[in-house]
C-alpha cells in the first residue's frame, strides 16, 4: 500500500485469467487506478524462475517488465525465442537486487504480433555460475486480460 494513502482509502483487486493475473490498485480518494497483468513461472523448488508484467508508462505507452531470479548475470540479457522467428528478442537486464533482476521491453510491432498469436516463447537467461535458465512462457490469455482493464 502506498504510504501516502490512508487506511481504507485504497483497494487492490486481483482477477485471474488464463495464464495471467490482473492486479489493479485504486486510490479511492483520488480516484486513480493503476493496473498490470502478470505471469509468474516458478522452478521446481517453488522459487521465481521468470515473471513478466504488461504495464504502461505514465504517458500510456505499453511495455513488459521482465523479472528473473536474482542468480541471473546482472550484465546479461533475457532472450525470448519465438517460433518462426530466426532472431530471439533480447532484453538487457537493468540490474538485480537480493530478490530479483529486472529488464524492460517496450511493446512494439514484434510483441504485438506475438501477443495476437498467443505465442509461447522460450525464455532464457545466463546465471552468474555459468548456467542458463530456460522456461516456456505463454502469451495466451494476455489480450483477454488487457481488454478487461479498460
Amino acid at each position: 500500500m502506498p504510504p501516502e494513502v490512508a487506511l481504507g482509502e485504497y483497494q487492490r483487486m486481483v482477477r485471474p485469467f488464463e495464464n495471467w493475473t490482473m492486479i489493479c490498485d485504486e486510490n479511492l480518494k483520488a480516484r486513480q487506478r493503476v493496473c498490470n497483468v502478470t505471469q509468474t513461472i516458478e522452478n521446481q523448488a517453488g522459487q521465481l524462475a521468470f515473471s513478466w508484467s504488461l504495464a504502461a508508462t505514465p504517458e500510456g505507452k505499453p511495455y513488459m517488465i521482465l523479472r528473473t531470479a536474482p542468480v541471473a548475470r546482472s550484465d546479461g540479457s533475457v532472450s525470448l525465442k519465438f517460433e518462426g522467428r530466426e532472431e530471439p528478442v533480447q532484453v538487457q537486464l537493468d540490474g538485480c537486487n537480493a530478490a530479483v533482476c529486472i529488464g524492460m521491453l517496450p511493446v512494439g510491432p514484434i510483441m504485438r504480433e506475438q501477443i495476437s498469436k498467443n505465442s509461447a516463447p522460450t525464455v532464457s537467461y545466463p546465471t552468474r555460475d555459468g548456467k542458463t535458465v530456460s522456461v516456456t512462457a505463454t502469451l495466451k490469455g494476455l489480450s483477454t486480460a488487457v481488454k478487461a482493464i479498460n
